[in-house]
């Protein structure tokens, strides 16, 4: 059937006594059912009236309610001259869904059902209704969920995702419509073989058109009776048009990256049930690996849905012998473009800080750095040899000081002068004492300090008494006639 509008009301109107809509004709058919709903055909402008011929019924779409009142409730039309008996009734909007209950007592009318379903601790439930003679009542839900329990006045009954079944006439044998709106009662069908007007005593092997098995077609035992709910194809489409949006904008090499997983995936399936037969069937094993090399040599001559895509074998090799065609434009799409030309701004910048980074390093590199050749080497002159004895710094090889400026300073028993701790203060003595006895103390039980030589010089060469010595904390402080003394 073509597409209808989706805010318009439904009504479904199933002719009775082997009414033949293809044969009567549709506009036959749609003057007797506004006949029967007392509209003309400029007050039924907007509607629109679409015969189904598989199914050989009518299908009413308006969108004013009381028209929509009028053809549910028709019972019966005329035509040519001869009255059927119909069955109308509204379906359910665009926008539910539906689920069924079952276990409904046969007892309780239509109104009862309504009122113990069609309350406030339903609330996404809008109507509900039995089917035919049987327990189970089909509830329209509002939105695309069906709740898992639903309340029958105080019982909590579980509810499921309502699955027609596929249309099959049990009195002429034929699939797509229903027995109470066959148009072929006088011409039957085996359901199991297809024969047309078997006999009463007619047997076969039967075999389903649906599934194959060897049953009646759409036995109650068959699994391919039922149709796929509409909620659930609408989520596998939507499903399957993202996953082709992806691979499209992902490019060819995803088809690539799929075809190689399911490959490999297949080479471990074989390899994996090749390695689990048992030891004691061992000449069984070895046909079954060489016709499993067989198998394997022929599937990898054929050519994968990537490689016919770019119009290659294989092995590389063109099937066509001919230059493979270029993979279609991709549709334009403002976040891909988007997404390039960031790329872009990155990629150039990732180039510039590459660069900078490289300068920086050949600068390093020109720069000389001091290493272990350009060093300064160590001193090799010999060490010092050790400080010699007070005794043999007494005079020497010709029993003289080694100084004469520091002659006045030795003690008639030839020691080193001896100066306090340095924290101590020396004060020069006074003009006409002598120098001998102003520096030379020897005291040998607690002489804990000795100044070196080079120290000493540079006391007594000093032009300003008070300048500290380099190498020791001690100062001079004096007259300048006692620094002349001194000196002399």
């Amino acid at each position: 059937m073509p597409p209808l509008p989706t805010e318009d009301i439904k009504i479904v109107i199933r002719p009775k006594g082997a009414l033949h809509i293809t044969k009567i004709g549709s506009p036959v058919v749609t003057t007797a059912i506004l006949q029967a709903a007392e509209l003309t055909e400029e007050e039924s402008l907007e509607d629109t009236i679409c015969p189904n011929m598989q199914q050989n019924i009518v299908v009413v779409s308006t969108p004013d309610p009381d028209h929509a009142d009028r053809y549910a409730r028709i019972r019966s039309i005329q035509v040519n001259g001869v009255t059927h008996e119909v069955n109308a009734y509204e379906t359910a909007a665009e926008h539910t869904t539906k689920g069924v209950i079952r276990g409904i007592p046969l007892t309780d009318t239509p109104q009862q059902i309504h009122n113990n379903i069609v309350t406030a601790r339903n609330p996404t439930a809008l109507a509900a209704k039995r089917i035919a003679s049987t327990t189970t009542v089909i509830i329209a839900f509002d939105g695309p969920d069906v709740p898992y329990q639903v309340r029958y006045g105080p019982t909590l009954l579980p509810c499921s995702l309502y699955r027609k079944q596929i249309d099959i006439c049990y009195q002429c044998g034929r699939l797509g419509h229903r027995m109470d709106v066959c148009p072929y009662p006088n011409n039957k069908i085996c359901r199991g073989c297809g024969a047309r007007n078997p006999p009463a005593d007619h047997s076969c092997d039967p075999k389903c058109c649906l599934c194959g098995g060897p049953h009646l077609t759409a036995d109650k035992s068959c699994t391919a009776r039922y149709k796929t709910p509409y909620v659930i194809r609408k989520r596998i489409g939507e499903r399957r048009a993202t996953s082709q949006a992806i691979d499209q904008a992902a490019g060819p090499s995803t088809l690539d990256t799929k075809a190689r997983s399911r490959s490999r995936n297949q080479d471990k399936g074989r390899r994996s049930r090749s390695r689990t037969s048992s030891r004691s069937r061992k000449q069984r094993s070895r046909s079954r690996s060489a016709s499993a090399s067989g198998s394997k040599s022929t599937y990898n001559t054929k050519v994968s849905f990537a490689e016919k895509l770019k119009g290659t074998s294989p092995k590389g090799r063109n099937t066509n012998n001919t230059q493979a065609a270029p993979p279609p434009p991709l549709p334009d799409n403002p976040e891909i473009a988007q997404l390039k030309r960031e790329n872009a701004i990155l990629r150039d910048l990732l180039t510039k800080l590459t660069q900078e980074v490289r300068a920086l390093k050949e600068t390093q590199t020109l720069t000389p750095t001091p290493t272990a050749q350009n060093a300064p080497a160590p001193s090799q002159e010999a060490p010092l040899p050790p400080a010699p004895k007070r005794r043999a710094l007494q005079d020497g090889a010709t029993g003289q000081p080694c100084c004469p400026r520091l002659r006045p300073f030795w003690d008639a028993d030839g020691d080193i002068p001896y100066f306090p701790s340095w924290p101590t203060l020396i004060k020069a003595p006074s003009f006409g004492s002598g120098t001998a006895e102003a520096f030379t103390r020897n005291n040998r039980s607690s002489i804990n300090t000795y100044v070196n030589i080079p120290a000493a010089l540079m006391l007594f060469y000093s032009k300003k008494p008070t300048t500290p010595l380099p190498h020791s904390p001690v100062y001079l402080q004096g007259t300048s006639q006692s620094t002349q003394q001194i000196r002399r």
